[in-house]
């Protein structure tokens, strides 16, 4: 019976960590990486329309319309920066999840530094690295972002299948 009831606990615990993995994805993550845009925007003093909207196969989206010029330059910070927060906070969260000595607070942490991980591949290769490229000129380079995307993937997996990364029992 009590190794029943801990197999149970297991399966809720695990069950948990994957919904708070796929509200990353869809909503935290795209509200950071949006966020991170508009800040940028209004740091810059720049006129932007902000339109969003959400689905369970994208997540929450977002789409700006810049009304002033803007260079180059400042275009690629924006769309860089969208990806590069999430990438940061993903890595900010995965050290400090290292650091936390309780296993179920550690695994929560995990979760959402993969959910963020997760959500910048995904933009990196179908979203703002996209559109960088084609801002660039660099359209033909678009193939080489799903193997950079594969290889960032590759990475996320070995995180997360690094012994001390379990669900705690």
């Amino acid at each position: 019976m009590y190794i029943e009831s801990l197999n149970k606990r297991r399966q809720n615990v695990s069950k948990f960590y994957n919904i708070l993995l796929f509200l990353t994805v869809l909503i935290l993550s795209p509200s950071l990486h949006e966020f991170t845009h508009i800040a940028l925007l209004n740091l810059l003093k720049h006129y932007y329309k902000f339109e969003h909207g959400f689905n369970l196969m994208s997540g929450l989206y977002g789409t700006i319309t810049i009304f002033t010029p803007i260079n180059l330059f400042q275009s690629t910070i924006l769309l860089l920066s969208g990806i590069g927060i999430c990438f940061l906070a993903s890595w900010l969260l995965f050290f400090l999840g290292k650091r936390i000595t309780n296993p179920e607070i550690s695994s929560v942490v995990n979760s959402i530094s993969t959910g963020l991980y997760l959500d910048s591949i995904i933009n990196l290769s179908s979203g703002d690295g996209t559109v960088l490229l084609q801002m660039w000129g660099l359209s033909y380079f678009s193939a080489l972002l799903p193997i950079i995307s594969l290889l960032l993937f590759g990475i996320l997996l070995i995180r997360i299948l690094h012994p001390n990364n379990r669900v705690p029992h």
